[in-house]
């Protein structure tokens, strides 16, 4: 259910010109237009969610992506041009939520780089104590701003939560999956490159407790539903 705040947000950006919504993003909320020539070459559209293989899948696309626009969400691209974000064919991949904050914390604990991400991962001392912590409303709001742990409906939905892509394909069945987009964009020389799917051997229900996968269950209940999850996998794929 939306928000009052939501709500009428979602009311006024349908009647205010798209042009005002442009210049809010572009000058208040500082979002570049995501559009860049491959989109163009290749009139398509691809929502790259982190930690869903979505950097080999860009390369492999896109072999000139700009990776400032790599997470971009699918109303930026609909705002910045309506009539092309018509046009184009838009997809993205999705993974479990489970597996997926198992993999983003881990990326974060190993990583040299600090950032904003890192600090809040490095602040617990494991990773049930992580996920112990989200039951604080006002954390798990810090925490949903952070790309790699935002919910991934976020990134391809409208504020009413109706999807925005065309296309939804799961880091479960990659090849599977990837094969679909090969076939749609018409390129039959595209080649997914071998990724470790098996995560460097982990298995992510390996790191919940009872007590937290009913958490993440709680905090990512749209994710879960919307995408056909359930914690041992794919209850069922959504199919746009």
């Amino acid at each position: 259910m939306l928000s009052a705040k939501e709500d009428w947000f979602y009311s006024f950006k349908q009647i205010i010109p798209k042009s005002l919504a442009k210049l809010y993003l572009a000058n208040i909320k500082k979002v570049c237009n995501p559009y860049r020539v491959y989109n163009h070459k290749y009139k398509c559209i691809f929502v790259h969610i982190p930690k869903t293989a979505g950097t080999s899948l860009g390369k492999t696309i896109f072999e000139d992506r700009d990776p400032s626009v790599s997470h971009s969400d699918a109303f930026y691209y609909q705002v910045f041009d309506t009539k092309l974000f018509k046009e184009y064919f838009k997809f993205t991949f999705v993974r479990n939520p489970w597996d997926r904050l198992v993999s983003s914390y881990n990326y974060f604990k190993k990583r040299d780089i600090q950032d904003e991400h890192k600090k809040i991962v490095e602040s617990f001392d494991n990773f049930d104590g992580f996920v112990s912590a989200l039951e604080d409303i006002q954390l798990a709001k810090k925490i949903f701003k952070l790309s790699h742990f935002r919910p991934q409906y976020q990134f391809v939905c409208d504020l009413r939560h109706n999807l925005l892509v065309d296309y939804i394909g799961y880091f479960e069945t990659l090849e599977q999956d990837f094969e679909q987009i090969v076939i749609k964009l018409n390129r039959p020389e595209l080649k997914l490159p071998h990724l470790n799917s098996s995560k460097e051997g982990l298995d992510y229900r390996d790191f919940y407790t009872e007590k937290t996968q009913k958490i993440l269950a709680a905090l990512y209940s749209e994710d879960i539903e919307l995408f056909g999850y359930n914690f041992d996998g794919i209850n069922k794929k959504v199919i746009v």
